[in-house]
């Protein structure tokens, strides 16, 4: 189901506060090809879909941290 897919990105994305163009940048690529794959128009490769996750996963890993740094 590419838009579950998709739409799942973009939940963690917009948790981990960060934009597309940012993920873009992380994983070398665009910010067109982010938004193409949240829209369910394109389907990540498996290596893509692995990255994608591990950026998102760092992201909010950070957050996380740095609240309880700040607490």
């Amino acid at each position: 189901k590419r838009p579950q897919i998709g739409k799942n990105i973009k939940s963690y994305r917009i948790r981990a506060k960060m934009t597309q163009q940012k993920l873009a940048l992380i994983l070398a690529t665009t910010q067109g090809h982010i938004g193409q794959i949240e829209r369910g128009g394109r389907y990540p490769s498996i290596d893509m879909l692995f990255a994608i996750a591990e950026a998102l996963a760092d992201q909010i890993e950070e957050r996380r941290v740095g609240k309880e740094c700040r607490s």
